[in-house]
């Protein structure tokens, strides 16, 4: 099966090409890899040169900048027409599920949209007639896929969307795997004999950073030494704690291993808002693969799959909840972690949804 799959470049504060991260580079490598052609193509707002990549021999990559806007629709245009291309894939973000549907039924090809975030939160979705044209595109396509069971209730509920598939996101546990907890303290230039609490993420205001600030300040209360291990971007206004902290910065993916297992539990946080009640955490499944603890807030995604886990849960926007169930981890760090959910075994899944789009596409 050949895929025209469409994306923009940068989602997830990475880059897709350069960094080769995340569920739009992980499905369709594995993909190319059980069978299916795959040609993506990749819009970036900035300004850049038009990139070609050959991942292997059914996996291609190309890459459009603001000023190549016309020589993509050109591409895509043509790819879509020839015979090779089975299904027509958007995803990432609205404007590209609309642009797969409009080519789909202009060439007559089946059509696909997967769907990871809630696309309202977006800023895209302040455009103009933007949001009804997407809702339009989803009641017109073959397949629709998303990360998680909570957005795809919501779709069907509210929005009357038809027969969904989830397929939830997933780690490379090539990459996110156990490691020696002193060897990576040493690596980090971290004390070997205090207790490490870690957060890996972006720290903004609309994910409620200050309630993490709060619990750490309480876990600091209850156990002076504890050292709070941040990585990721800060946003300007977000003001960091003044003690017992140690911030690497940001990591690329590959380093990211390393700073989990130097820590004892790992946090997750999210305030309660349309954002979060969609969410399935991609820090959580790295946390599971790296055999570390951690507690993440009882809303959306993450609420549903760790629901057999109570010990794992804080109430949402509860800075005194989360540090209580921080500190019962530290105390108690070798509780029942569930089993994490591959990149393989998604790819899967994805490859079974795909396998059952009906042979002729939608009117």
């Amino acid at each position: 099966m050949s895929i025209l799959w469409i994306s923009k470049r940068l989602y997830m504060h990475k880059d897709l090409l350069s960094d080769r991260f995340g569920r739009y580079y992980e499905l369709p490598l594995r993909l190319s890899r059980s069978g299916f052609d795959v040609d993506m193509v990749l819009f970036s707002y900035r300004w850049r040169h038009a990139e070609r990549v050959r991942i292997n021999d059914h996996f291609t990559i190309r890459s459009y900048g603001i000023l190549g806007a016309g020589a993509m629709l050109l591409h895509l245009l043509a790819q879509a027409r020839s015979d090779k291309i089975q299904i027509i894939l958007g995803s990432s973000d609205m404007p590209y599920c609309i642009l797969a549907v409009l080519l789909a039924k202009l060439v007559g090809r089946r059509c696909a949209c997967d769907i990871y975030d809630n696309f309202e939160t977006y800023t895209s979705a302040r455009i103009p007639l933007l949001l009804p044209l997407f809702y339009q595109a989803l009641h017109k396509t073959d397949v629709i896929v998303t990360f998680e069971q909570t957005l795809s209730d919501y779709l069907q509920d509210a929005h009357r969307v038809g027969a969904i598939c989830t397929v939830p996101n997933g780690v490379d546990p090539t990459v996110f795997r156990p490691l020696d907890k002193l060897d990576c303290r040493r690596a980090l230039g971290l004390p070997a004999d205090v207790p490490i609490v870690g957060y890996f993420g972006s720290l903004t205001k609309q994910r409620g950073s200050q309630t993490l600030f709060q619990a750490f300040d309480r876990i600091r209360k209850a156990v002076p030494d504890t050292v709070f291990l941040l990585a990721g971007g800060v946003e300007p206004e977000i003001q960091l704690p003044a003690h017992n902290l140690k911030h690497l910065g940001l990591l690329p993916q590959q380093a990211l291993p390393q700073a989990i297992c130097a820590s004892d539990v790992c946090c997750i946080h999210y305030s309660n808002n349309d954002f979060a009640r969609f969410s399935f955490p991609q820090k959580m499944m790295e946390y599971i693969a790296c055999g570390v603890p951690f507690v993440a807030p009882q809303i959306g995604g993450a609420g549903r799959f760790l629901a057999d886990f109570p010990y794992l849960l804080y109430r949402v926007d509860d800075a005194q909840h989360m540090a209580l169930q921080t500190l019962a981890l530290l105390r108690n760090p070798d509780r029942p972690l569930p089993p994490p959910w591959t990149w393989a075994q998604a790819a899967e899944s994805f490859n079974a949804v795909l396998s059952q789009v009906p042979m002729e596409p939608t009117t």
